[in-house]
């Protein structure tokens, strides 16, 4: 192994493409590569950067929104001889770039910005290059540089050379008995060391590796690729398995060999909860970090466990608990883990004082890092690991370690996950707890009554909240930062009853602003479509009613949600039309939902449109669970069509829709005609008339391959099995209804239709000048092309074109001139 390790990290690739060249070496929902395929993208890739870079052991940033691109562009800029930096495009990057000194950073087409101080380039653009030759690198420099996650503090940039990386690597493989054949699922980003370091485990192993953002497609599209897999590993942090075990049935991890757990910490309930469901399975337990790469690392098998979970030390890596001073403690006494070794980080990125201040030279070229971690060892030399250095606390002068009172509440009855952070106020040291229950009936004074039996009075937090689920960091780890804020004292001035109150309380903690006033628009605070179905799902669950989505188009401030709030059945029912804009009494333009089955999208052009141009918006029939029957675009048109003609009884009727509700309103607009209606006006916004819809692959949401395959009947059953588990759905419903769409919408085939359609067309969206309409539509197409992407058509500034041509159409249908004049 050690030989294997004394190379870089491009020689290893080339060896296992020479070895494995037509197995299948990364898939994610999109796309895949074999290993040759792989060979060939970073080798584009890199004779691209070489040519542009100038300069040898350059910083080279890696900003893409999908991972298995990103592996492409990183091996790309190792193979040019320089250092990659994955960054998660989803967070601020000037900063990031800034300090680590970024020569060039590679982005996805729509990501350019002038913000950064380094050129971006478009990975379409390098990966088309002519493939050339490897720059090679030593196996002591650096190959990738790693940040921390920023948990617990600031971003650190940490240097790991190509024998670290290759060192972690090799032997996670091979304690994972993972090599050609072999499967590992790492559905967390690449930017998260943890799964960097699982992620080349299948790569320089020759294993497959299966990629799967949870943060943007959520934890279903994992278990329904699971049930159809046997003998394939998994790499998660805890707190996702947790909300994995919570959900999966055994069918569906029953082909699971593996599970590796890291990157926070694991508790003894984690895996008993897990063998309930699948005991078959062998957990791993990584202890690491991006300074020490993997440092100790235990197997377990169904068995009785003990309090903690002991871990054997890493391959090549000696093990040691020493004092605050340095010296080091006899074993069963709690101190700081030291660890020695050859294959750790070079250190922080351009941060000697940092380095200094953890990291020191040992005997024999090795290297001593304190790792900041408290534990102990046992006679055996097996690391107990106790938290974090800075998990200890002094609450009434008695010492209380945070990480000790989590395992306590994770062992309780009906509790699922907890968090605890500590918080002064007044200078007194307070403990407060986050509770995720497994059901909904969990009661906070039975909690305190079961912690005193086994804690003493100062461990006990003084505040104890029920939550729907803990913060988190895209990687999925638990947010420390996120949990102080929680408990952090907000004033809002001016708010004017205990309902805004506890709607400020919601609003701070889904979009993680203060303060916010009572009139603060929530889109403006930088709220959007997700955050705003996560409020909404809070409201319900803590109080009670339940709004669908376009009551926001309307009531998008504190202010007027308490006011709507107050009203009674504020909602309708879903699938009506729940939210209008404009003046009462005039003919309205309907308009249709898109993907994500809310008007939520419509919100600019309704801003845009002014109160001149009535609009009546329509939502999903399918918010509630309930109307699980309805399947088709032709079913969803006849189910609103009489909610329709109840709110305008005849003719002449205006339709308007965007992507997925061009292809509703055309629906209707042909149920209308057969009804003997007019329809003036069928506005549809850049979606096509044909089976491959160019425009909507961008919105499908990933797993939606698998999930469409699945009846109407599981569909439906999943979802009572939901509502049975949670009591109150939370953002699983968004994800429901947009699959449904989706599913919907790619069955559709669009009929003839007498009239005429108006097409709003994106001239960046692929496809016929006419999206082919034309075959359709025989009262002809009128085009209006718009020089942006599907997405911005609905955005500003392009929806102020869009509202426009609404309002001169709309204004045209009603005999006044757009501006209010009668003509």
């Amino acid at each position: 192994m050690t030989e294997l390790c004394e190379q870089s990290v491009t020689k290893r690739l080339i060896e296992v493409v020479a070895a494995n060249p037509d197995a299948l070496a990364v898939a994610s929902e999109r796309e895949r590569l074999t290993y040759a395929e792989l060979d060939l993208a970073s080798r584009r890739v890199a004779a691209a950067l070489s040519e542009r870079l100038e300069g040898e052991r350059q910083v080279v940033g890696v900003a893409l929104k999908r991972d298995l691109p990103a592996l492409v562009a990183m091996f790309g800029a190792m193979r040019a001889g320089h250092i990659a930096l994955v960054l998660d495009p989803r967070h601020p990057l000037e900063a990031m770039a800034t300090a680590a000194g970024v020569a060039a950073i590679v982005v996805d087409s729509e990501f350019l910005t002038p913000n950064l101080a380094c050129p971006a380039w478009v990975y379409t653009e390098l990966v088309s290059a002519n493939p050339g030759s490897d720059v090679e690198s030593e196996a002591g420099e650096t190959a990738r540089l790693a940040y921390t996650s920023g948990s617990e503090g600031a971003p650190k940039g940490i240097a790991q050379s190509h024998r670290t990386v290759l060192h972690s690597a090799l032997n996670l493989a091979a304690g994972l008995e993972l090599g050609p054949g072999g499967q590992l699922w790492q559905p967390s980003a690449l930017s998260f060391g943890a799964a960097m370091a699982w992620s080349m485990a299948a790569l320089m192993s020759g294993a497959t590796l299966r990629l799967g953002e949870i943060a943007d497609v959520g934890l279903l599209p994992l278990t329904d690729g699971l049930a159809q897999q046997d003998r394939v590993d998994l790499a998660l942090v805890p707190s996702v398995f947790r909300e994995l075990v919570s959900i999966a049935t055994p069918a569906q991890l029953s082909g699971v060999r593996n599970v590796i757990l890291g990157g926070e910490r694991l508790l003894p309930t984690d895996l008993e909860k897990g063998w309930r469901v699948a005991p078959q399975i062998r957990f791993i337990n990584n202890l690491g970090s991006s300074e020490g790469a993997t440092v100790a690392w235990a197997a377990f098998r169904q068995t009785t466990l003990g309090p903690d979970l002991p871990m054997h030390p890493f391959p090549d890596k000696k093990l040691q608990i020493v004092e605050a001073d340095g010296a080091p403690t006899a074993p069963g006494v709690v101190g700081e883990l030291t660890v020695c070794s050859r294959y750790l980080s070079a250190g922080y990125w351009r941060r000697p004082d940092l380095t200094n201040a953890v990291f020191s030279d040992g005997p024999d070229g090795t290297c001593i890092l304190r790792t900041g971690d408290h534990g102990w060892l046992d006679d055996e030399g097996r690391l107990h690991f106790v938290g974090r250095r800075d998990d200890q606390v002094k609450v009434r002068g008695q010492k209380v370690q945070l990480g000790a009172v989590e395992t306590v509440f994770a062992g309780l009855a009906g509790v699922r996950e907890a968090a605890v952070t500590s918080a002064e106020r007044d200078g007194r040291t307070s403990l407060f707890a986050q509770v995720v229950p497994q059901a909904t009936n969990l009661d906070v004074i039975e909690l305190r009554s079961r912690l005193a039996d086994v804690l003493p009075p100062a461990a006990i937090p003084s505040s104890i909240r029920i939550v729907d689920r803990l913060p988190t960091l895209p990687n999925g780890k638990l947010d420390r930062r996120a949990l102080a804020r929680a408990v952090e004292i907000s004033k809002s001035p001016g708010l004017a009853s205990g309902l805004e109150a506890r709607l400020l309380e919601i609003w701070e903690e889904v979009l993680e602003h203060r303060p916010i006033g009572r009139d603060d628009d929530f889109f403006e605070l930088g709220g959007d479509s997700l955050g705003a179905m996560e409020m909404l799902a809070e409201i319900e669950f803590r109080l009670g009613p339940r709004l669908t989505p376009s009551v926001l188009v309307d009531a998008a401030t504190i202010a007027t949600l308490a006011e709507l709030i107050d009203i009674p059945d504020p909602t309708g029912v879903p699938g009506h039309a729940t939210g209008s804009r404009g003046p009462s009494g005039v003919r309205p333009i309907f308009v249709l939902y898109p993907l994500s089955g809310s008007a939520l999208r419509y919100r600019p052009l309704a801003e845009a449109l002014g109160s001149e141009v009535p609009l009546q918006f329509l939502e999903a029939p399918w918010w509630d669970g309930r109307r699980s029957r309805i399947r088709t675009v032709e079913q969803l048109a006849t189910h609103h069509l009489s909610e329709i003609r109840r709110l305008q009884a005849s003719g002449p009727y205006m339709l308007a829709g965007y992507s997925f509700g061009g292809l509703l309103a055309f629906e209707l607009a042909r149920q209308l005609a057969a009804a003997g209606q007019e329809v003036a006006l069928l506005a549809v916004i850049d979606i096509s008339a044909g089976a491959k819809r160019g425009p909507d692959e961008e919105d499908e949401p990933a797993g939606a391959r698998l999930r469409r395959r699945r009846s109407s009947s599981i569909l439906k059953l999943r979802w009572r099995l939901e509502q049975a588990r949670f009591g109150s759905v939370r953002t699983e419903r968004w994800r429901y209804v947009r699959t449904l769409t989706f599913t919907a919408g790619k069955a559709y085939q669009p009929g003839p239709y007498d009239g005429p359609v108006v097409l709003l067309r994106c001239t960046q969206t692929p496809g016929p000048a006419d999206h082919g309409w034309s075959s359709v539509a025989l009262g002809g197409v009128e085009v209006h092309d718009f020089e942006c992407n599907h997405r911005e058509i609905v955005r500003p500034p392009w929806v102020q074109e869009v509202a426009e041509l609404l309002g001169q159409r709309a204004a045209e249908v009603r005999g006044v001139v757009f501006g209010g004049q009668t003509r």
